[in-house]
């Protein structure tokens, strides 16, 4: 990471971006569930999965230069205005907007977050630790779940505005950053920035029936956002921890997660503090610029996301998917910790 002043505004645009990633592509599979899953069965509607992955987006919208900073000012405006119109209540129409928003966020990212910035890693950290505080406040509920929290999702939108209105835009172009950032932020999305997602996943461990729910929640939840910030204490010390020790560790900490859930209140933290960890330690190549890496993760990554959201709901499904969905959810999320460990993983093992 290059050696320089330290800078606010590459943090606050990074946890906006990261932030705004979760809270919109929550929105686009939850739009697609009620057209789905809410009704007769599959429908037409599913084909709209096929929009939100950015790596099209890059591909068909960048020619392979920067943009130039008054284009990307635009870039930003028009972003923040389409995440504003994912609240309308209409399913299509907001699933429609929400996959346009998603794709504007990924060409704004590989402009806007490059990890050879420190303050770009912080920033996406913190977007996680956002997370934590807004589900906190809406006592685990999704921002578009509540007024408040649509209140709360325009507050952010307004203060992007600001943000990018009163601030310089100046290209950093890095596509190598986004395929490991990709992996984090499906990670949290799906399950460790998820407070509710965490909370209903293991509240059946020991720990949870020994407790009052909302005590052991606030325990696990807390301990998450420690574990967050240990990551950011802690940097001088995990850069010297060569591959695979972290990334075994983690997976360790994640199975107890998702299946034996014996020490939840301690592996959960620990599984959220190792993630943040690797991404805080994953080396990038500036020079690499093909959107394959991306591509695939994006892939496998929404093919366990949607198989996953299908184990819950394999009687609307084809029979084929309910077979290798049904009673697997626990598989796919576990898929998606072992995509993010290979792709960090690889990358500190070649380093």
């Amino acid at each position: 990471m290059n050696e320089r002043n330290f800078q606010p505004i590459p943090i606050l645009k990074a946890t906006m971006l990261g932030f705004l990633f979760i809270v919109v592509f929550t929105r686009f599979v939850s739009m697609v569930f009620v057209m789905n899953f809410t009704t007769s069965g599959v429908n037409f509607t599913l084909g709209l999965t096929l929009l939100p992955h950015s790596a099209l987006g890059i591909a068909l919208f960048w020619r392979g230069v920067p943009y130039k900073a008054k284009s990307l000012k635009y870039l930003w405006w028009s972003f923040l205005g389409i995440s504003a119109l994912t609240l309308i209540p209409n399913a299509l129409t907001a699933a429609i907007f929400s996959a346009i928003s998603l794709n504007l966020l990924g060409l704004l990212f590989i402009h806007e977050v490059n990890f050879d910035q420190l303050e770009s890693r912080i920033g996406l950290i913190g977007a996680i630790f956002l997370n934590y505080l807004i589900q906190s406040i809406l006592d685990q509920t999704n921002v578009f779940g509540t007024l408040g929290g649509m209140v709360v999702f325009l507050i952010i939108i307004i203060l992007g505005f600001i943000i990018v209105g009163f601030s310089d835009s100046d290209p950093i172009l890095s596509l190598d950053t986004f395929p490991p950032a990709y992996g984090f932020l499906m990670l949290n999305l799906m399950i460790l920035g998820n407070a509710g997602i965490i909370g209903t996943w293991t509240i059946d461990s020991f720990w949870g029936e020994m407790m009052n729910p909302d005590i052991y929640l606030f325990i696990v939840v807390f301990g998450c956002s420690v574990g967050l910030f240990a990551a950011l204490l802690l940097l001088e010390k995990t850069s010297t921890i060569e591959a695979p020790i972290m990334e075994i560790s983690f997976l360790v900490a994640y199975s107890d997660l998702l299946f034996t859930k014996i020490l939840t209140v301690l592996t959960v933290p620990f599984a959220v503090f190792l993630s943040a960890s690797l991404l805080l330690n994953v080396p990038i190549n500036p020079e690499r610029k093909s959107l394959r890496e991306l591509a695939l993760v994006q892939g496998v990554t929404f093919f366990s996301l949607f198989l996953y959201v299908a184990a819950g709901n394999w009687a609307f499904m084809p029979s084929i998917v309910g077979m290798i969905s049904r009673g697997m959810a626990g598989f796919y999320l576990f898929l998606v910790g072992i995509l993010y460990v290979t792709i960090v993983g690889f990358r500190r093992w070649k380093q």
